[in-house]
């Protein structure tokens, strides 16, 4: 196993389906669902995951509320609220920022992976607000733009912030690509499956060499944008 603690903000679509691949690759020793629902939930929650145990990994699942959750090596935001049909990423911000703060303590320690969106733009509020460094911090969603040009038969690197200003070095339209989450949303009305297999991507190459598209704090813009790792 990669890590011994990983920390899941978020109990809902996208955080469970992300614990769900994790447990199953066997990532992590430990995996910490933060969560304010009701407990009763959050309980029935681990034990359907727990029932799992004897055919993945053992990995061990814990809840905690957002008021004491543990240190970890890896920290997944992946809460807040969603995006509905007709609205755009950058209508959450304000709604967002304030799940962010329901997270932010004096002393927060380990990676951090900001999924919540629009992912670009409180990546850059964690950092301004927290006294994490920022090479500690990246936002996936850019990431999630590249697999899902890959899959509609575009090669070319999506650069700039997800789903808010992408583009190509070639200028090749990407419009298709970014209306592609919309699409998911308008239909089923949230999507997960993608983001899902992009973090375990990211995790399982976190310490090694590989080509990747992440965000990652720019230095000269002070925002958070594509970056080839």
């Amino acid at each position: 196993m990669k890590f011994n603690n990983i920390n899941i903000f978020g109990a809902g679509n996208i955080g469970l389906n992300i614990c769900n691949l994790l447990i199953y690759e066997g990532i992590a020793k430990k995996i910490n669902i933060i969560s304010n629902q009701d407990s009763n939930l959050i309980d029935a929650i681990k034990l359907d995951f727990i029932n799992a145990e004897p055919f993945t990994s053992q990995t061990k699942i814990s809840s905690y509320f957002y008021n004491n959750y543990p240190d970890a090596d890896i920290n997944i935001i992946a809460g807040g609220v969603k995006q509905l049909d007709g609205e755009q990423r950058i209508d959450l911000i304000q709604r967002n920022e304030k799940y962010i703060d329901t997270i932010i303590r004096k002393d927060m320690k380990g990676e951090w992976i900001v999924i919540t969106n629009p992912d670009d733009i409180l990546a850059n509020y964690l950092s301004n607000n927290t006294s994490i460094s920022k090479d500690k911090i990246s936002a996936l969603g850019i990431a999630l733009d590249n697999m899902r040009a890959k899959s509609i038969g575009i090669p070319q690197d999506i650069l700039g912030q997800h789903n808010l200003n992408i583009y190509t070095e070639e200028s090749i339209n990407v419009d298709e690509v970014a209306n592609i989450p919309y699409e998911i949303i308008k239909k089923k009305g949230f999507t997960k499956y993608g983001i899902g297999y992009i973090v375990l991507w990211y995790l399982k190459y976190l310490k090694n060499y590989k080509y990747q598209i992440i965000s990652k704090y720019n230095e000269s813009k002070r925002l958070f944008e594509s970056k080839k790792i």
